[in-house]
């Protein structure tokens, strides 16, 4: 999340919204890491379980980092529906990219069979008590981070 709120705020977005339901502890964390990413770039974060693209145009919202990636490529679709430019008018990115995205979204990968492997390594080891693992996510690139009013259809 760090990593996404500084490549956000490096093309020059101010206003960033974080687009997901804190249901459990990764989401709750993730929710906190947001809050902590946007304080310490000096941008607007700001957070909601959902939004409309018209909420986000309506208020200045030029990025978006969605827990979800369906949520994702929801905006992304009805933003160039409307003629808007992903990236240009709105960047959107994802956490937790699948691996057939098809929309070419800019997020981060979360290690499944490494995460998995884990998993079942802790497991075979109860009930020690270990220390939390915490894995790398891989940077997708993507194309759907620019900065703001920075893409020409």
């Amino acid at each position: 999340m760090r990593d996404l709120v500084a490549r956000t705020a490096a093309f020059g977005h101010r206003q960033i919204i974080y687009i997901g339901l804190p249901s459990g502890t990764t989401s709750v964390e993730r929710l906190h890491a947001f809050r902590a990413a946007t304080k310490a770039w000096n941008v607007k974060g700001m957070h909601a379980p959902a939004v409309w693209l018209d909420q986000l145009l309506r208020i200045g919202v030029t990025a978006v980092i969605a827990e979800h990636s369906d949520d994702a490529a929801a905006l992304v679709r009805a933003a160039r529906r409307r003629n808007l430019s992903v990236p240009g008018d709105l960047s959107v990115m994802a956490l937790d990219m699948p691996e057939d995205d098809l929309l070419g979204l800019t997020g981060l990968r979360v290690p499944r069979w490494e995460t998995g492997r884990r998993a079942v390594h802790l497991l075979a080891r109860l009930p020690q008590k270990r220390p939390e693992v915490l894995l790398a996510c891989e940077f997708v690139e993507g194309t759907t981070l620019a900065a703001p009013g920075s893409f020409l259809l």
